[in-house]
């Protein structure tokens, strides 16, 4: 098991298509970056790559989310979105071709995103000195390793 407004919206695109799906528009690391139908990729290029490298950087780290936190998410989307009711959230799931496991992951990683831009801006907030969230994506972006899948992709960044 493996593996925030701006990257809530990648991840929720990411809820309606299965991983045959989903195009790469590049690779990370070697950890693939996917765009999918519901944002354009221009959204999925940037929010994907950070998303990618984020995670990267949490595990790196070697910092753990335990899976009872990830348990209490799932259970609060069930108890949220589908008043509780397990048979409707499997029928969803099953509609939107994700198993409980993809969706379980899907949760953890937006967790994770979460925790590394709090932990950022937490520990650095009374030091400008120090990176905020923003510096620390800015150095990731620096020292990853992007291979393009397409020319577009190579002069979107390179304006970017």
């Amino acid at each position: 098991m493996k593996r925030f407004f701006q990257l809530l919206i990648v991840f929720a695109a990411f809820t309606t298509l299965s991983a045959a799906e989903k195009e790469i528009v590049a690779y990370v690391n070697g950890d693939p970056v996917y765009k999918s139908a519901s944002c354009t990729l221009e959204e999925c290029f940037y929010s994907g790559i950070d998303r990618v490298l984020l995670l990267q950087e949490f595990e790196a780290r070697q910092l753990t989310m335990a899976d009872s936190l990830v348990d209490e998410r799932v259970k609060l989307a069930i108890d949220n979105d589908y008043n509780g009711d397990e048979k409707a959230f499997y029928a969803s799931l099953k509609s939107q071709n994700i198993s409980i496991e993809q969706f379980w992951n899907q949760h953890r990683e937006s967790m994770i995103i979460q925790v590394m831009r709090q932990l950022t801006d937490m520990l650095h907030k009374d030091d400008p000195s120090k990176p905020s969230y923003d510096k620390l994506l800015k150095s990731l972006r620096d020292r990853a390793n992007i291979e393009y899948r397409s020319e577009d992709l190579r002069k979107m960044s390179d304006d970017g």
